[in-house]
């Protein structure tokens, strides 16, 4: 309990381009999804937050198949973080203790967003994620800022997001967030990419030296608050 409030303590978000996150990995038991979402649900559905909210994800393929099934992410400005109406006494403690019956812990990392385009988070629902270790940052944002800007006709609309860890990462500085409607959707936005040789290969020269750590999407199964 004393290790989640900590992290807590750093989530941020002032605007899509530059919020910051608490994201928790956790292996769900088996069957145990439903209970998890209905624990949720009587805490978080009649809520409003004040800013941002959380969001369940479920991993689907990737990296850490196998390693975490879920992840519980949470989003909000620190200086105007919670929700609007006080808590009852012992409400969350009692809530988080329920909770961590249906799942087991397996990472915690805390962040920023660093750069964000597209649409808001909430009107997709499939995201890939990649964890790198970026050895000139400045160069990496420039670079991948270029990229985005370029490829936005292609895209439509459907997010990227780029941030660092400054809490966790396992190895990784950074991450880049893909967004798209489902699987399938991002595939077909990955062989859309394919077209743009020229403008990715100036990315890979301009971008510095990246190191990729892990690479995996998943999917919301809800969402809570204003996200």
């Amino acid at each position: 309990m004393k290790k989640f409030l900590l992290f807590i303590a750093f989530i941020t978000v002032t605007a899509l381009n530059s919020q910051s996150f608490s994201v928790f990995h956790i292996q769900v038991e088996k069957g145990g999804e439903q209970a998890l979402l209905k624990l949720f649900d009587d805490t978080f559905g009649d809520k409003e937050f004040k800013s941002g909210g959380v969001q369940i994800e479920s991993i689907h393929v990737g990296d850490i198949d196998g390693y975490a099934s879920h992840r519980i992410a949470f989003i909000g400005d620190p200086s105007n973080w919670g929700t609007v109406d006080e808590w009852e006494p012992n409400e969350f403690q009692l809530f988080w203790s329920r909770a961590q019956d249906h799942f087991e812990w397996k990472r915690s990392v805390s962040g920023n967003f660093l750069s964000y385009d597209g649409g808001a988070i909430s009107e997709y629902n499939y995201y890939q994620i990649y964890e790198i270790d970026v050895d000139d940052p400045a160069a990496f944002k420039s670079a991948h800022d270029k990229i985005v800007k370029q490829l936005s006709d292609s895209r439509e609309g459907r997010p990227v997001a780029l941030g660092d860890f400054s809490i966790g990462g396992n190895g990784a500085s950074h991450w880049v967030g893909v967004g798209a409607k489902n699987w399938q959707d991002l595939m077909i936005q990955k062989s859309k990419n394919e077209s743009y040789s020229k403008e990715w290969q100036a990315y890979y020269n301009n971008r510095g030296k990246v190191e990729s750590l892990r690479n995996y999407t998943f999917y919301v199964v809800k969402r809570y608050g204003d996200l």
